[in-house]
């Protein structure tokens, strides 16, 4: 074997070793900064658990939720669907997670799509156990099954984990609780006149996400768990969407015959002309927005304030 390839060779083991380790230890790097999946199971016991997409990331203020609940944390991706947030919720009971409430992002886009990854970060977060079960269920159903290995295994966090040292000097005290901290202004209303409103091509919610809903319900009832559906506050023009009221009136159906608890927006109410109360939120104030569907700072305040006096 010439010396070349001993290097070669060498190279190759060390990239899988890098690998494996990646894929084994990044969640308790997460965990170091207060954030991820793996650090709610840590916790043993939460009393109250925020599980959602972007929309609780920007619409749940952590200071806000911690004057109800100290024992609060938050665990919040992009494009989080129904059917990952099954597999998380799954993981941390089977880890004897004791989980006293639990709100869950009723993010209507997300439940109208079959389950796919929308942001890596939270592989990172994931125990490895868990990596497979995510990988398990976005990869049934899609043809780029080697594009999507590659990039859950392969090719995400590599940066962060090579570079943890520093990146944990930089980002240790943006996180609480699973929270991003910070500051988002609001918009204008000539700006989000000029955006277009987010779509998706279905005004249904998918066939797969709706046996996760369905399940999420029924794990909770087996476990004791206070779970409550949240309606993040969308700027009116969302509400008044064909697509986001049809989603959200299939929703509503589907929580009704699972006899779910709910807590929704009084524009939603009027929007599908249901015969109940929902919580009232300036839905025309575009200070109170960031775009079409992500709340402010000041938003996710007045909103977090609703939502934990209900």
């Amino acid at each position: 074997m010439t010396l070349r390839i001993k290097i070669l060779f060498l190279a190759v083991i060390a990239c899988i070793a890098f690998i494996a380790v990646k894929n084994i230890y990044s969640c308790d790097l997460s965990a170091q900064i207060d954030k991820g999946i793996y650090k709610a199971a840590k916790l043993g016991e939460i009393e109250n658990l925020y599980i959602g997409s972007s929309m609780f990331g920007r619409g749940i203020n952590i200071n806000e939720a911690e004057k109800i609940a100290q024992n609060s944390f938050i665990l919040a991706y992009n494009g989080f669907d129904p059917t990952l947030e099954l597999l998380v919720i799954e993981y941390l009971i089977s880890h004897n997670t004791a989980i006293k409430n639990l709100y869950l992002d009723m993010y209507a886009y997300s439940a109208a799509q079959e389950s796919k990854l929308a942001e890596s970060r939270m592989i990172f977060d994931s125990p490895l156990s868990l990596k497979i079960a995510i990988w398990d269920a976005i990869t049934r159903n899609q043809s780029n099954y080697f594009a999507l290995t590659w990039e859950l295994f392969i090719s995400s966090g590599n940066d962060i984990f090579l570079l943890w040292p520093l990146y944990k000097r930089l980002v240790a005290n943006r996180y609480h609780k699973g929270a991003t901290l910070g500051n988002f202004s609001g918009t204008t209303r000539e700006i989000l006149d000029s955006t277009p409103i987010p779509q998706t091509g279905t005004g249904n919610i998918n066939k797969s996400q709706k046996q996760a809903i369905t399940k999420i319900i029924k794990l909770c009832r087996e476990n004791n768990i206070n779970l409550v559906f949240i309606e993040t506050p969308k700027f009116f023009d969302t509400v008044k969407s064909g697509v986001y009221s049809s989603i959200m009136r299939e929703y509503i159906d589907l929580l009704r015959e699972n006899q779910a608890n709910y807590f929704i927006s009084q524009e939603l109410i009027n929007r599908l002309n249901l015969s109940e109360k929902g919580y009232k939120f300036s839905h025309y104030d575009p200070s109170l927005f960031i775009d079409h569907i992500h709340l402010s700072t000041l938003g996710s305040v007045e909103f977090t304030r609703l939502m934990t006096s209900r």
